[in-house]
């Protein structure tokens, strides 16, 4: 591990110190903000019927994103920084990954930083939530992998009359800053034309049916809004199942699924159905081991992918 510049071990005896963290060697400032007298909306726990409970909290907010590379899993990630901030004297009221958090519904409630200086990947992120009880310091640690670098954005809020921190300076810009296309407010757009496939998280299907729950569901508002933006791009809706039953089975179910979401899509969002197509690959992509509940679980999803014009 490297304590990155300016950073020594002692600090940690401070809760306050806590806005500094060490990461593995690689990781780059690659921005640092300050703001002042602020009410910041963060998430409080995981995200139940659609919906991410949360908690206001006022202050001054100083927000910084390292880029890390080459890559690092989620949960590596989270087992070296958790550690570090119950060190510091913070106590996490909510520590969770991808699925486990409420997947799309929850990455929308995050407070992250735009794109392309803060990626969140739909699929591969994590989030800390943790407070100092002697200072009322709250803050959110947000984390995500892509296929060649991670990124951890860390927004404490320290109540008012706390010295804080200010902004060193600006921090280095990212190479590809000047080449990325603008961001749609949620990082939809962006995350799906650079992975080329994103999982629509919030869907909800009756167990061992093809029939959708009646939403609305925020990440097909999304896919649709991207259809919009770009008319000449079309989709394919691949469903995925779980390990359990027969091959031809979950392989047929699946279709179904990804057809009720093409349906569900065409039907909500007037959009023309031959840039929409459908299909199902059972249990042979999975994310996640299908020896528990909740690696099945996670295996049981509707995947856009991106058609070349």
């Amino acid at each position: 591990m490297k304590w990155l510049a300016g950073i020594v071990p002692a600090c940690l005896a401070s809760a306050l110190c806590a806005q500094d963290i060490s990461l593995p060697e690689g990781a780059r400032l690659i921005h640092d903000a300050t703001d002042r007298a602020i009410r910041a909306r963060l998430p409080a726990d995981r995200a139940a019927a659609g919906e991410v409970p949360t908690r206001i909290v006022e202050g001054d907010a100083r927000h910084r994103v390292w880029r890390l590379e080459p890559a690092h899993s989620v949960a590596s990630l989270i087992a070296s920084l958790a550690p570090q901030l119950r060190e510091a004297g913070y106590t996490a009221f909510l520590t969770c990954e991808t699925w486990d958090c409420g997947g799309y519904n929850f990455r929308l409630a995050m407070p992250d930083v735009d794109p392309p200086t803060m990626i969140v990947d739909l699929g591969r992120f994590g989030y800390i939530g943790a407070e100092d009880p002697g200072t009322g310091t709250v803050l959110g640690l947000i984390l995500s992998t892509t296929r060649d670098a991670s990124y951890v954005q860390l927004t404490t809020v320290t109540p008012a009359g706390i010295a804080v921190p200010v902004a060193a300076g600006p921090a280095e810009t990212p190479p590809d800053a000047l080449l990325a296309p603008t961001p749609d407010p949620s990082g939809f757009s962006a995350a799906f034309l650079r992975e080329g496939g994103i999982v629509l998280e919030d869907l909800r299907f009756e167990v061992g049916s093809a029939t959708l729950s009646a939403g609305p569901f925020a990440s097909l508002s999304a896919l649709a809004g991207f259809l919009r933006d770009n008319p000449d791009r079309r989709v394919v809706l691949v469903g995925h199942s779980d390990a359990q039953g027969s091959t031809a089975g979950n392989m047929a179910l699946s279709k179904r699924r990804a057809e009720a979401v093409r349906a569900r899509l065409l039907s909500e969002y007037d959009l023309p159905g031959d840039r929409v197509q459908a299909d199902g690959v059972g249990y042979l992509a999975p994310r996640a081991s299908n020896d528990t509940e909740t690696g099945r679980e996670a295996n049981r999803r509707v995947e856009a992918v991106l058609v070349q014009p």
